[in-house]
């Protein structure tokens, strides 16, 4: 059971003092030896020419371990003491498991010659340098008790350990006093040196004094009699039979008796001995008992004096006690309806200051002089100048940074304050403030102070903002989905018809080459119509994909150069380049960038657009600031105009929301913070070079995609035919016709009706006919989908396709809910027709 710090006693103090000076000797031993080895003195080595010599390694780890046990024994070392006792530690195991396995497995690791070597045929050398098997063991058997001692585990085991280690030391010592060489040598290995046994047997004592704990070390250092018989008597009973043993083996061999006498002078030797030490060990008994038995007696009597003396103050200050209570409870009294009022002030003061403090609003009380009295958090945050507020200083200065009262102040006249809001933008930030002043009067209704209620609208008016900025947006959005609905309705017998007399025209006929321009324009309106509905549906059906952005450059100039004036050159440098980007978001940049360009070159100018493939280091990034992107290929787009440039604070915040250097009603603030969103969303950056009447030029970099796309020839597609029936509703005639025709062109049978109702009449009587149902979304009376429920009432396993020009409701999950196979839009070209009906029906037979 271990001892706490409080409870040691004499001897454990002594003890660990020991151990700590033990430790210090088998230090001072291994550095000693290092020094002989050194300095070449043989007697520092092995003692005798004819004894085996302390190696380099021996040497070595009886300093780390002298180190370790000081460490151990000292318990109150700081973290350099820890680190310092584990390296230790380790040292001792690799060291002693290296050697052990050098013996074992007959290699040689030098790791005993890195400082000095054994000459060849040395003394009970094997291998020159190399410490002894035993020595080896042991170091590993020590360092492995200092790791668990320092674990606090396993402590008896440790203690055992210990005691192993010494015993291998003692049995050394043992075979050099009575010359045998078996106990300190292992056949032909290296042997276990004299001063090494010696060093072991002080490593050993070191070990089990600084562990009084546990086990014999516990017993030996109690300070009753089992700990006084021990450490009188065990020490004299080793050194006594040893000391007996070697005269006894000394005188035989110098003939001073024979076997038989050295028997009986070996019985009647340890018989007065040993009379001897139970005589003393019985004495000192007898005086630790009667010294106890004083010691007993002294302590009753001195108890007994301290009772009386306990009863003598105890009713000394019972009677105080009486006096200091009643005193006591008078005070309390009156203390006690004192602490009551202040209670209750101090509750109505904390929830008056609460609620002053939790108003969100700047609150503060001035007096008609201007000066602040007092303001709440919110009022001291928003004062440009706090220090004012801390000297006592006027309003105007604290909140305004003014050298005199602002002008229309409600407090220069105080009897009209309170019955409106004063509001005005503060010159300090430019934020707009709503304030409401109320007068405080004295008895005699003079205004004494004001109370000052200001509030924070920016936020507001910005949220005001954004909020007309959505609602035009939803507008815009909706009159584009409508556009785009009519236009693809508009488009679909434009191309499909175009494509029907480009069929019937032969390859001579000279009428194909228009067709094929009105063809092309067709399907140019095609595309204009999904970038229309991309942007008015903020954002939905972007596709990120590698294309050649140099064409979505030059398309988005081209519908830039009609909506910009005449008199600003558009200068193009357009180099091929592939990035994954979104072609509807890329045009959206280029418009925003020239549209602000153009209002910087009111008086005209030039326009120049550049795009290069450019190949960006580290230190390319490092000098541009490009501080978000990798070292690699880059696409970089530069827009620059001849306008009237910007100063460093406008490019500082350019790109904040509703932020414009315009004038009002010529611009929202929001082009170019949407340009910047959409670059990072592409994974580029975006700077700006610009200064007073020298223009701006804007360079965007967006990462390039160096292999490009594989893009395969061009080839003619075949339409695929078939025999099926196909019935055809759609409200707009020429659509119908025209799919139609070319569904029998491919050679079905197809039957046409404008009007849902009668197609679901027709249905009704021929259901078994069809195979394949295709309807448009949008139709008076019934929708498509209404129309489509009402089919697969009468027949479910008809196949229908919805078809339409755009509808937000017309979504690929509504239709599969429904039951119908496929959403296509509108205008629909007639090899997609094809592939849509072959897909949908199978392949043709």
């Amino acid at each position: 059971m271990p001892v706490s710090d409080h409870s040691r006693t004499h001897s454990h103090i002594a003890f660990s003092v020991v151990s700590r000076a033990i430790s210090l000797i088998v230090v001072f031993i291994g550095y000693i030896v290092l020094f002989g080895w050194h300095f070449d003195i043989t007697v520092l080595r092995s003692l005798y020419s004819s004894f085996v010599s302390m190696k380099v390694n021996t040497a070595l780890s009886f300093i780390l371990s002298g180190a370790s046990v000081y460490l151990l024994a000292e318990k109150n070392h700081g973290k350099l003491g820890k680190t310092v006792f584990w390296a230790c530690a380790l040292l001792l195991v690799l060291i002693g498991l290296l050697t052990l396995v050098e013996y074992l497995a007959e290699v040689n690791f030098h790791i005993d010659e890195f400082l000095y070597k054994d000459s060849v045929g040395a003394v009970g050398t094997s291998h020159p340098g190399r410490m002894a098997p035993v020595t080896a063991l042991s170091f590993f058997i020590v360092g492995i008790n200092l790791i668990l001692r320092r674990l606090s585990r396993y402590n008896h085991l440790s203690q055992i350990m210990t005691l192993t280690v010494g015993f291998l030391a003692l049995l050394a010592i043992t075979g050099y006093v009575y010359r045998v060489e078996y106990l300190y040598g292992i056949a032909s290995r290296t042997q276990m040196a004299l001063h090494t046994a010696l060093t072991f047997l002080f490593l050993c004592l070191g070990l089990l004094f600084s562990q009084t704990e546990f086990g014999l070390m516990r017993i030996m250092a109690d300070e009753g009699i089992a700990g006084t018989l021990i450490r009188r008597f065990l020490p004299a009973v080793i050194v006594i039979n040893f000391t007996l043993g070697w005269l006894q083996m000394r005188g035989q061999q110098t003939g001073f008796y024979d076997l038989e006498f050295e028997r009986a002078l070996y019985s009647i030797s340890t018989t007065v001995v040993s009379f001897i030490l139970i005589w003393w060990a019985g004495s000192s008994l007898k005086r630790t008992d009667d010294e106890r038995k004083r010691i007993a007696l002294a302590l009753e009597k001195s108890h007994e004096e301290l009772e009386q003396r306990i009863e003598e103050r105890t009713s000394e200050l019972v009677r105080v006690n009486d006096q200091l209570r009643q005193e006591m409870d008078e005070r309390k009294q009156a203390l006690r309806a004192l602490s009551e009022n202040e209670a209750k002030y101090k509750l109505l003061s904390h929830q008056f200051n609460a609620v002053l403090e939790a108003i969100p609003d700047s609150l503060s009380l001035v007096s008609t002089d201007f000066k602040i009295v007092w303001a709440n958090m919110s009022a001291i945050k928003s004062m440009p100048d706090k220090d004012a507020y801390d000297r006592g200083g006027y309003c105007y200065s604290a909140w305004h940074s003014r050298t005199e009262p602002c002008e229309g102040c409600p407090i220069l006249a105080p009897e009209n304050a309170g019955q409106s809001p004063f509001g005005f933008v503060s010159v300090h930030d430019g934020r707009m403030w709503e304030f409401r002043v109320v007068p405080i009067r004295d008895d005699q209704g003079m205004v004494i102070s004001v109370v000052r209620l200001g509030r924070d609208i920016t936020d507001i008016r910005k949220l005001e903002a954004q909020l007309r900025q959505a609602h035009k947006l939803e507008a815009i959005g909706t009159l584009a989905g409508g556009i785009a609905h009519d236009f693809n309705n508009i488009l679909s017998p434009i191309i499909g018809y175009t494509e029907m007399a480009l069929g019937d025209a032969p390859g001579s006929n000279p009428m194909r080459y228009e067709l094929e321009q009105v063809l092309t324009a067709a399907n140019r309106a095609k595309e204009l119509v999904k970038q229309i509905l991309a942007f008015g549906r903020s954002g939905q059906d972007q596709l990120m994909r590698p294309i050649d952005i140099s064409q979505v450059v030059k398309e988005a100039l081209a519908l830039l150069r009609a909506s910009i004036p005449t008199t600003i050159e558009i200068k193009q440098d357009i180099e091929r380049g592939v990035a994954v980007a979104d072609s509807t978001q890329i045009h959206q940049i280029i418009v925003n960038l020239g549209a602000n360009a153009a209002h910087a070159m009111e008086d005209g100018g030039r326009l120049t657009v550049s795009l290069k493939g450019i190949h960006l280091t580290g230190s390319d990034l490092t000098a541009l600031s490009l501080i978000h992107l990798r070292p690699g290929p880059y696409l970089r787009l530069s827009v620059a105009d001849t306008g009237h440039g910007m100063d460093a604070e406008t490019m500082q915040r350019i790109f904040d929301p509703y932020f414009t250097s315009k004038d009002v009603g010529k611009g929202t603030g929001l082009g170019l913070a949407v340009v910047h969103g959409l670059v990072k969303r592409h994974g580029g950056e975006i700077q700006i070079r610009s200064a007073i009447g020298q223009g701006s030029c804007f360079d965007l970099y967006f990462p390039m995609v160096v292999e490009e796309p594989k893009i395969e020839a061009a080839q003619t597609q075949i339409a695929p035919k078939g025999s099926e029936r196909i019935l055809i509703v759609d409200d707009e005639r020429p659509i119908a016709e025209y799919t139609a025709k070319t569904l029998k062109r491919l050679g079905y049978r197809a039957t046409a009706h404008t009007n849902a109702q009668d197609a679901l009449d027709f249905f009704r009587t021929h259901s078994q006919e069809f195979d394949l149902v295709i309807t448009d979304y949008t139709m008076p009376g019934l929708t498509g989908i209404e129309l489509a429920k009402e089919l697969l009432k009468i027949r479910p396993d008809i196949p229908i396709v919805l078809a339409t020009g755009f509808n937000e409701k017309a979504t690929d999950k509504a239709a599969k809910e429904t039951g119908i196979r496929e959403l296509v839009l509108k205008p629909l070209e007639k090899i997609t027709l094809a592939n849509l009906v072959r897909r949908i029906l199978g392949p043709s037979s």
